[in-house]
C-alpha cells in the first residue's frame, strides 16, 4: 500500500486529479468495508458504512462525467488551457448587415432629433420679441408688482420704470410706431393679458426724450381701445 500513496506534489496536471480521485475513492470504499468487516454484523453502524462505500460509486462516477464533458478544457494542461482561453476571448462577432443599418438608422434619427430640439429652442427665443424690448412701467400703476412678474414671465430680462406720481387715467399701452408689425401684435396681446384696455403710439425724439420701445401706463390720448 505504501507503493500506491498519493503524493500532493506529484499532482502537477489537471488530468492527474481524476487519477487522485480513484485512488481516493477506493481507498475511502476500503476502509469503510474494512470496518464493516470488523463490526458486530447487523449493527447500525455496518450498514451505515455499507450504504456509504455503495453511494460513492455512483457519485463519484457522475463527478467524473461532468469533469470529462462541461469542465473538459480546464482538464487540459496549462499551456492547451491557455490557447483554449485566447481563442475563446479573441472569438470574432459577426453582426448581420440588418443588425448594422438599424443601428446606423438609430444614429441617424438621435442626431436628427437633437438638431429639431435645438432648432425648436432657438425658434422660441427668436420669436419672443419682448425678450429684446426696452419696456417701461407706470410707477404709479397700482398692480405694479404683478405687472413685473407678468413682464418677467413673459421674457423679458429687464424694464424701466416712469411717471410723475399720478396714476394715468386708462391703461394705455404706448408704442414706438418704428416697432414691427409682429412686436406690436405681440405687445398688444400681452397688454391686454394684464388688463390694459387701450394701446396708441408716440413719436421718440418729441418733446420729450423716451428711450423705450413702449410704455405701460402712458399718459395722454388714450388712443385705440383693445377688443
Amino acid at each position: 500500500m505504501s507503493d500506491q500513496s498519493i503524493k500532493p506534489e506529484k499532482i502537477t496536471k489537471p488530468i492527474q486529479l481524476l487519477g487522485a480521485w480513484l485512488a481516493g475513492l477506493f481507498s475511502i470504499d476500503s476502509c469503510f468495508l474494512f470496518a464493516v468487516a470488523n463490526l458486530n454484523q447487523g449493527s447500525l453502524e455496518s450498514y451505515a458504512l455499507t450504504i456509504a462505500a455503495i453511494v460513492n460509486v455512483p457519485i463519484f462516477l457522475i463527478a467524473v462525467f461532468l469533469l470529462q464533458t462541461k469542465f473538459r478544457p480546464e482538464l487540459q494542461e496549462d499551456s492547451y488551457y491557455s490557447t483554449y482561453l485566447n481563442q475563446k476571448t479573441n472569438e470574432k462577432v459577426v453582426v448581420s448587415k440588418t443588425d448594422a443599418h438599424i443601428a446606423e438608422l438609430s444614429s441617424i434619427i438621435a442626431g436628427l432629433k437633437a438638431k429639431i430640439e435645438k432648432t425648436d429652442d432657438q425658434g422660441l427665443q427668436e420669436n419672443n420679441v419682448i425678450k429684446h424690448l426696452n419696456i417701461g412701467i407706470n410707477s404709479a400703476l397700482p398692480d405694479l408688482e404683478e405687472v413685473k412678474l407678468k413682464l418677467k414671465e413673459a421674457g423679458a430680462t429687464s424694464y424701466s420704470l416712469f411717471g410723475n406720481g399720478d396714476m394715468p387715467t386708462n391703461r394705455v399701452l404706448a408704442m414706438s410706431p418704428r416697432l414691427s408689425d409682429k412686436a406690436q401684435h405681440e405687445l398688444i396681446g400681452f397688454a391686454q393679458q394684464i388688463g390694459f384696455t387701450h394701446f396708441s403710439y408716440y413719436e421718440p425724439g418729441g418733446d420729450e426724450d423716451i428711450e423705450e420701445d413702449a410704455l405701460l401706463g402712458g399718459y395722454g390720448d388714450p388712443g385705440r381701445a383693445i377688443l
